[in-house]
């Protein structure tokens, strides 16, 4: 069975007790990698200027009484970005939205209301989807039935 290395472990301690419940669940069915919890209102301003964040509200930050980080960011592991260039591109990026799917899935299970970065408006429709942050997953209301 799966089970999280270190670095990931040391990072779940600044993560919202209910995003801790889900990663941990998460990590016995589908070995994955804790990437990122919290992170400083410095780093999200870097994080907005290279593009890669598209907000400075960003749920990593403890902003507004925040005392942990209400966002993941959580890969399948091993990690392997998809690269457009790649002959294996399509399959690793599929990669990513199985792992979605399988965190948007076991969230439901638990009970817990989350958002995703492959599908922010939580319609299950990705083509509508303008930024994809495929390894982001905040708590949050999903506006949209579930396909489970």
């Amino acid at each position: 069975m799966p089970s999280f290395g270190r670095a990931s472990l040391s990072k779940l301690q600044f993560l919202h007790p209910d995003l801790v419940r889900l990663c941990q669940a998460v990590v016995q069915g589908y070995d994955c990698t804790v990437l990122e919890t919290v992170r400083s209102a410095d780093q999200q301003r870097e994080n907005v200027a290279k593009g890669v964040s598209k907000t400075f509200y960003s749920k990593h930050v403890l902003i507004g009484g925040r005392q942990f980080a209400e966002a993941v960011d959580l890969a399948p592991y091993p990690l392997k970005w998809p690269k457009r260039d790649s002959p294996t591109y399509q399959k690793d990026l599929a990669r990513f939205y199985c792992f979605g799917g399988y965190v948007m899935a076991t969230a439901r299970c638990l009970n817990i209301p989350l958002t995703w970065g492959g599908d922010w408006a939580g319609t299950w429709d990705f083509h509508e989807n303008a930024f994809d942050d495929l390894v982001h997953f905040e708590l949050g209301v999903i506006r949209a039935p579930s396909p489970f």
